[in-house]
């Protein structure tokens, strides 16, 4: 009888065994759930962080080349107006002297029509006003 009994000890220690085993492997299966999430979530976030680093390099760029096109804008407008008051100083004023003194000199012919007497004084007030517009007197 005693090895019947050592038999039905050592199954019960046999199942004791397997029972804890079992045990030990569910909490392992259980840690390797977790850390597969964990690397599904690591992964996920990584993700997340390359898109954030371009994100934020295409923004730089962006910024950069606005940067660029305001300096440059910044710049023809500055030559521009340098042209303008170049023309307006060297080419426009005299001309407009030049009509200026030439009304004066001129006078208004005697035979003139009272619509041409009128276009005449048009021009002269366009002219005049052309002159103070362009600061040339």
């Amino acid at each position: 009888m005693t090895d019947q009994s050592e038999l039905i000890a050592a199954v019960g220690n046999l199942t004791e065994s397997v029972g804890a085993l079992s045990t030990r492997l569910d909490t392992h299966e259980g840690l390797l759930t977790r850390i597969e999430e964990q690397r599904k979530e690591t992964d996920a976030q990584r993700k997340g962080l390359n898109t954030t680093r371009i994100a934020v390099g295409f923004m730089g760029l962006v910024l950069i080349a606005g940067g660029f096109l305001y300096r440059q804008v910044d710049t023809n407008t500055r030559d521009v107006r340098e042209v303008q008051q170049r023309t307006s100083t060297e080419i426009l004023c005299p001309l407009y002297q030049f009509l200026a003194l030439s009304l004066k000199a001129n006078p208004p012919s005697p035979v003139a029509s009272a619509e041409q007497v009128k276009l005449r004084e048009t021009a002269a007030n366009t002219i005049t006003a052309g002159l103070d517009k362009l600061g040339c007197i």
